[in-house]
């Protein structure tokens, strides 16, 4: 007898056995192997679970320090930012941004506070570790991202380091292209192109500002500097 799908229901019992029988007899034969694997995963998933609850709670921790370390860098007192201070006198500690990145390892703290230390490095004078900070941060935000990168090109400038800046500044440029940080590297990789007499690369940025981004502070004289490094393109007699 068969059902209007075509299966054989009086024998449907034996065919079900017939069918789990082969699946029944791998678990037995490998009920040891599989035993270790649902362990491992069952492992696995806590160890996850637990770190990211371990992370949670870091962060949290972490946001009363990154909070007194931004007060400080907004009011520029960038030794501060870098080197921290003990409480003393009836003021509060504050942990330096690398404290905070060694402490908070892994939290969206610790990567504010390489920006912080970044920026406060390159103020200060000390080059090599505002690119070594900078170079670090993750940067998603279209601004943020845009000038960390953008600073690192300043940091090799200072440096005298121009193939490095201008480097820096057209991906600076290129990050999240936006009316406000685009001009204003492809600006200064212009600059750095004349600088290294590379003028026609500095004329193509000078056009990209005069074309795509007219109504930027950039885009103000642009005239000047563009008419400039087109002259300064053309081959002496």
């Amino acid at each position: 007898m068969t059902d209007k799908k075509g299966f054989d229901v009086e024998n449907l019992g034996d065919e079900l056995i017939e069918r789990v029988e082969p699946a029944k007899e791998f678990v037995q034969k490998n009920s040891r192997t599989l035993m270790y694997v649902v362990g491992g995963l069952i492992v696995l998933i806590g160890a996850w679970t637990g770190y990211r609850y371990y992370i949670n709670g870091k962060n949290d921790e972490a946001k009363n320090e990154i909070f007194k370390l931004q007060l400080m860098f907004e009011k520029d007192s960038f030794n501060l930012v870098l080197n921290g201070r003990t409480a003393e006198n009836g003021m509060t500690a504050i942990k330096s941004a690398n404290d905070i990145i060694e402490e908070f390892g892994g939290t969206q703290q610790a990567n504010l506070a390489r920006y912080y230390a970044g920026v406060s490095s390159l103020r200060l004078g000390k080059f090599d570790e505002a690119i070594e900070y900078l170079s670090k941060f993750d940067g998603d935000d279209d601004v943020i991202g845009a000038e960390a990168i953008g600073m690192i090109g300043d940091a090799y400038s200072e440096k005298g380091s121009y193939d490095d800046a201008v480097k820096y500044y057209e991906k600076a440029a290129a990050h999240h292209a936006n009316g406000f940080t685009t001009p204003l590297y492809l600006m200064k990789a212009a600059i750095v192109y004349e600088n290294l007499k590379q003028y026609k690369k500095a004329a193509n940025n000078y056009e990209l500002i005069k074309k795509d981004y007219p109504k930027s502070e950039q885009a103000r004289d642009i005239d000047k500097y563009l008419e400039r490094a087109k002259i300064q393109s053309e081959p002496s007699n």
